[in-house]
């Protein structure tokens, strides 16, 4: 009987070497993702530019941090899958998810229509001899007629000679030569 008790012990007592063996080879548990915060959550991006959005994965010890973005309008604009850079499509409202570890966060941007730049700016006159104290207003046309921005800004080179106001009237002061010019969404055109 004495036998069956030592052998007993001896079972249990490597039983519970096993069973300690085993707690301290445990790995660690993964750590779930709870949350996602993507920024800008709202913003805009012009049709045919990009924008680089971020994703805040929560907590910050989370096992996986591997975020995949999907665009949920890819008709308004379009996300690099792995990189989360959004390039804008078409004029509307774009849906933009950051996905990880079964959790989404999500941006919502405006989409606007690409500018019209002026390729071209002309002047009704490209030389305008005045006499000291009498005035004369030069007109434009800008191409395309739709440009986007059509702000009109005049100078004068030299404002003793003659000036310029914002409807494009010139007034000589003085005898000399001036170059007047007229900027437009950055092309120029020129009038002396």
């Amino acid at each position: 009987m004495k036998k069956i008790f030592s052998a007993i012990a001896v079972l249990t007592a490597f039983a519970m070497v096993a069973v300690s063996c085993n707690d301290d080879d445990t790995k660690d548990e993964d750590i779930p993702v709870t949350e996602v915060k993507v920024t800008p959550a709202t913003g805009s991006v012009v049709a045919g530019t990009t924008l680089t959005l971020k994703a805040e994965i929560l907590p910050e010890n989370a096992t996986n941090k591997t975020v995949e973005w999907v665009s949920r309008t890819p008709e308004t604009a379009t996300v690099d899958k792995s990189t989360g850079v959004v390039t804008g499509v078409a004029e509307g409202e774009a849906v933009i998810m950051a996905i990880c570890g079964g959790k989404n966060g999500k941006a919502t941007l405006t989409v606007t229509a690409a500018p019209i730049r002026v390729e071209k700016i002309e002047l009704s006159k490209t030389e305008l001899p005045l006499f000291v104290g009498k005035t004369e207003k030069l007109t434009y046309t800008i191409n395309p007629e739709n440009a986007t921005d059509q702000t009109a800004v005049w100078d004068s080179s030299n404002k003793t000679v003659a000036t310029i106001a914002d409807d494009g009237t010139v007034t000589a002061l003085a005898e000399g030569t001036t170059d007047i010019t007229l900027t437009i969404d950055e092309k120029t055109a020129t009038a002396k």
